[in-house]
């Protein structure tokens, strides 16, 4: 069954095949359609965390990702927000490169968040728990917008990306 996506992809999920013009739409049918990638000829959204690639001391705030070289908040913010701009505004604050030690922490993108899932987890939270314990099962903010207004979020529970609902509160994970 062939179906139109944003006048710009056609995909028939029961042959596995697709056209599209556009790379950002062609990533988000595949995690949208929940299919592999190679099927669509598409990179992955994830690095395939496993276990182990991860550096970080048990006292440590910060978690060091060897494959893609970003450098993680280890827990997420003990307070949640209603946006992506307060999000914004709390990675990038005085008191977070304080405590995280230097600047230029910002929201990530859901292809970096998407970074650190752990696939191979049979229960939720789907993310490596010893790099990032007492991490929620939950949805956190994104830096990404959708079709220019629909902010997103990543949901570690599930895992797949969703949109915010009416009046809920989200926690961020900042990245640098």
């Amino acid at each position: 069954m062939s179906s139109a996506y944003d006048d710009s992809a056609r995909v028939n999920r029961g042959r596995g095949t697709m056209r599209c013009r556009h790379k950002s739409v062609r990533h988000l049918l595949v995690v949208i359609l929940g299919a592999t990638p190679a099927v669509f000829g598409a990179r992955p959204l994830r690095a395939d965390a496993p276990p182990g690639h991860f550096m970080y001391g048990h006292d440590s705030v910060t978690v060091s990702d060897t494959k893609t070289r970003l450098t993680w908040q280890r827990y997420v913010s003990s307070v949640k927000y209603s946006s992506t701009e307060e999000a914004a505004a709390y990675c990038s604050s005085a008191s977070v490169s304080s405590a995280l030690g230097g600047s230029g922490w910002r929201v990530p993108t859901l292809r970096e968040l998407f970074s650190v899932v752990d696939f191979s987890r049979a229960v939720s939270p789907f993310l490596d728990t010893a790099a990032f314990p007492g991490s929620p099962g939950e949805a956190v903010w994104t830096s990404n917008v959708w079709n220019y207004h629909q902010q997103v979020l990543l949901d570690f529970g599930v895992p797949n990306w969703t949109f915010p609902g009416s009046a809920t509160l989200y926690a961020v994970r900042c990245v640098r």
